[in-house]
């Protein structure tokens, strides 16, 4: 069997024998079949052995918790159960902290970081959900795109705190000097946005996948661009080759 079990900072999937923890009233399960490691599923989690319990931290950090698990009774089951969550929740406290005084500290300065190849893998790296870049081609445009993301960072921040599925996707903002690293953005498309002025990339590093926006940059256009990012609105398309700065 296969559980998907949600809290307000976290997610966990339970893979394997289930129904004992329907009891654990704290979280929400939601049951399908799975049968052994073979089912693509599993395999997509890295799981090698049933049953088994995958926890996400809020900043998309995936963790296999505990697997083969062997149960005796129902009481031991959620006990055990109950040390393992406690456990998980204290970890991803310090992990959403960490995260939260990160980006309220780049807010308070008013200044997003300049993507480089020596930040690239602490900033828009595998560990990183998705990475929003904002590409400009003079001081101009700079201004205009650090003051509109800044402005939509500290809001989505505020969203992720409330919202259960935000810690699923959480966001690192960057500048990027388009004009010198126009290679760069000829991994997501072929012309390297050459015509476009100030450009948002948002990109799913782990899966190779980005979306683009190249409207009106509003902070309301700017906005709808980044909610539809968190919704799953729009369709992520795979990147030409991975980006690699200068």
């Amino acid at each position: 069997m296969f559980g998907v079990l949600e809290s307000a900072s976290y997610m966990l999937h339970i893979l394997g024998y289930v129904r004992l923890y329907e009891s654990f009233g704290v979280l929400e399960i939601h049951v399908s079949d799975v049968h052994d490691v073979s089912d693509p599923a599993v395999k997509k989690l890295g799981v090698d052995a049933l049953p088994a319990i995958v926890g996400w931290l809020s900043n998309g950090e995936k963790h296999i918790l505990k697997s083969s698990i062997s149960v005796k009774d129902l009481k031991s089951a959620i006990k055990d159960l109950s040390v393992l969550l406690d456990s998980f929740e204290k970890k991803n406290r310090k992990v959403a902290s960490s995260w939260t005084s990160e980006e309220q500290t780049a807010s308070t300065e008013g200044q997003l970081p300049l993507l480089t190849a020596s930040n690239f893998d602490g900033l828009c790296g595998d560990k990183t959900p998705v990475c929003i870049i904002g590409g400009f081609r003079s001081p101009k445009s700079r201004d205009k795109l650090e003051s509109l993301l800044s402005k939509v960072s500290k809001k989505s921040l505020s969203r992720r705190q409330n919202v259960a599925s935000g810690s699923r996707d959480a966001l690192s903002y960057v500048l990027l000097d388009a004009t010198k690293q126009q290679s760069f953005l000829g991994a997501f498309e072929k012309s390297g946005f050459k015509s476009i002025d100030n450009i948002l990339v948002a990109y799913k590093p782990r899966k190779g996948k980005y979306v683009a926006f190249t409207g009106d940059m509003t902070i309301e256009e700017v906005e709808k661009f980044i909610s539809s990012v968190l919704n799953g609105d729009v369709q992520f398309t795979r990147t030409r080759q991975k980006p690699v700065l200068k």
